[in-house]
């Protein structure tokens, strides 16, 4: 929520409505992004204890994800965007890495932006271009959530449809960010950031339902067992060592139908 039309109230008032805000935008984040910065922070440590300097490739400049990113003291950090005003170090489309060669990173982070990303395919394809064999990409997208900086939110994808999209990497892990129960809570919640007033209201109100009974909530979350709602999933993914062509991967079939034709033979 933008605070620059209120430049016209005193400071000590605009700083307190600052103030305000971030602990507002704080206590949402807890439900909607819950579990995400903890997976995140895990793969910082372990590119921090690393035994040698790593190239990272950060998808998606600003905001809480880059001042996580920006704790990295081991890795070599590049970050891209196609919004300048978000402040990246280049001003690229994730769908069109041109200016990287092949292989170029060894970790790459891509949080809260594939369903941002009108052709994910072509942006996953990239990703996995720039990446180097048995490098890992960590993303992350929301699940059930309110259209956000819309018209730009294109997509909601399952923890099915993650697996598919990812299922040319040697190993994925796709993990659900919270439960089913916390996951309904959070499209009202984040009322708070609605254009009208009424709905402003009703959302503030109603997180402060949920800050009273937060105990009976995390109760209840737990006793619900389905798994098929969750404010969204984060994915750790790792690229083979060798990415086999269409001819190495026919020439390895072609081998192994002549061995078992030897040892039919032998038989």
């Amino acid at each position: 929520m933008s605070t620059k039309k209120y430049n016209w109230l005193p400071w000590p008032v605009r700083m307190l409505g600052r103030f305000v805000l971030r602990r507002i935008a704080d206590f949402s984040n807890h439900f909607s992004r819950e579990n995400l910065y903890r997976y995140l922070d895990k793969e910082i440590r372990v590119l921090n204890e690393a035994p040698k300097r790593t190239r990272v490739l950060n998808v998606g400049a600003g905001g809480q994800i880059a001042h996580h990113v920006s704790r990295l003291d081991n890795s070599d950090v590049t970050t891209i965007d196609i919004d300048p005003d978000r402040g990246p170090e280049f001003v690229v489309d994730v769908c069109n890495m041109h200016c990287f060669r092949d292989g170029t990173f060894d970790f790459i982070f891509m949080m809260e932006v594939l369903e941002h990303v009108r052709d994910p395919h072509v942006a996953l394809s990239e990703i996995q271009r720039v990446l180097k064999p048995g490098g890992k990409m960590l993303m992350s997208t929301p699940f059930v959530f309110e259209a956000h900086d819309v018209p730009h939110d294109y997509y909601q994808f399952t923890k099915f449809g993650l697996q598919y999209l990812l299922r040319d990497y040697a190993s994925v892990e796709v993990h659900a960010r919270n439960g089913y129960l916390k996951s309904c809570i959070v499209p009202v919640l984040r009322l708070y950031k609605s254009r009208y007033v009424t709905d402003v209201c009703f959302g503030l109100m109603f997180m402060a339902f949920v800050f009273v009974t937060y105990p009976l909530i995390w109760l209840l979350n737990k006793l619900v067992r389905s798994d098929d709602a969750t404010s969204g999933y984060v994915a750790l993914c790792t690229k083979a060592h060798t990415v086999l062509t269409a001819e190495s991967q026919q020439e390895t079939l072609n081998e192994g139908l002549a061995l078992s034709a030897i040892a039919a033979e032998s038989n």
